[in-house]
Formats: structure tokens, C-alpha cells, sequence
């Protein structure tokens, strides 16, 4: 059996998705202008897996953002958490532990948002994450620190026609806060 090659440019992007795992996952999704002038693209058992990591608590809301592959505004699918007031949320989290809290409906505390840059660069679909659940199992502060969330039940919305393009996504983030934004990772 022969040994298999490996291009250098792979092994590149392998090194720069080293930092934590991430995945989104449904049955269907459905992008309008996706590859092409304002047609719509369907993906069937629709998957992203992120391997870039970066968390922002020092400009307002805590931001979380996960991507496809390394690099600032690379290009890269995204995917976006956002909690508004951090402070209530933590002392939330602190009585709570991994209970769920929904994801973008009106008071949430957590909404989120899914960007895909790499998957169907001609899109400029705003999809939003909501109707599902969001569990922090953990929810580190500082360099070192753990963040794992796993995502459940999702729905995903074009805000631009008001309509579900996707259902029951789910998904996991977990990766270690490395440095500060925009290179924590």
C-alpha cells in the first residue's frame, strides 16, 4: 500500500486549525445567490466544522466567533455568539451551570448569527441563529481558560425575506482562550 501525500497546502491549513473543534449541523439549508446571480442553492445534510476560535469580552458584549479556517476576514464560513450583558449572564451561568438559554428570541441573553464567506462567496444572505438552545458547559474569562457550547434545535433565518432556510441545527464549539483580540483564538 502506498503512503499517502499530503500537500504542503494542506498541511498549512491543518496547522492553522489546531486550536479547538467546532462543528454546525442540519438536514437542509437553502442560500439565496449561492454560486450564482440570485438563484438559490439547497444543501442536503448541510455541515461547517470550525477550527479557528477568537473571543472578545473587551468592546461591550462577549463575542464569540468560530471559523472555518484561520484568518481575519479571510473569507472564512463564521459562525457569531453574541451575549449582550455579560456581567448578568455570568451570574446567571454561576446559578445555572449548563441549563439551556435560547438563542435569539426576544430577551435572550445570547444571539448569534452565521456568515458563509468560504461556502457561497456570492451570498449576502443575513442568517441569523434562533429557536434553539445554547448550553455553556464551560464559559472561561482569561487566557487559558475553556469555552465548549453546544448548540440544539436551531432555526436559521434570512432576515433580508423573514423566512426559515434551516431547522433543528445544532452544533458544538470547544477551544482554550489563547491571548487577546483579534489573535485569542
Amino acid at each position: 500500500m502506498r503512503p499517502a501525500v499530503i500537500p504542503a497546502a494542506l498541511l498549512i491549513l491543518a496547522a492553522a486549525c489546531s486550536e479547538g473543534s467546532g462543528s454546525l449541523e442540519g438536514a437542509r439549508l437553502q442560500v439565496t445567490g449561492c454560486g450564482g446571480e440570485g438563484g438559490e442553492r439547497i444543501f442536503e445534510q448541510f455541515r461547517i466544522s470550525f477550527c479557528s476560535f477568537k473571543f472578545d469580552r473587551e468592546r461591550g458584549p462577549l463575542f464569540i466567533r468560530a471559523q472555518s479556517h484561520g484568518q481575519v476576514s479571510s473569507g472564512a464560513d463564521e459562525l457569531g455568539l453574541v451575549i449582550d450583558d455579560e456581567a448578568a449572564f455570568r451570574e446567571w451561568y454561576a446559578e445555572n451551570g449548563a441549563a439551556p438559554v435560547e438563542v435569539g428570541t426576544p430577551g435572550s441573553p445570547v444571539r448569534g448569527a452565521l456568515l458563509l464567506a468560504d461556502t457561497c462567496p456570492g451570498s449576502f444572505d443575513s442568517l441569523v441563529l434562533s429557536g434553539g438552545e445554547a448550553r455553556f458547559k464551560a464559559l472561561g474569562r482569561v487566557p487559558g481558560d475553556r469555552v465548549r457550547v453546544i448548540l440544539e434545535g436551531l432555526e436559521i433565518t434570512d432576515l433580508r425575506s423573514q423566512r426559515v432556510v434551516g431547522e433543528d441545527f445544532g452544533g458544538e464549539l470547544d477551544f482554550v482562550i489563547v491571548g487577546r483580540w483579534p489573535s485569542s483564538r
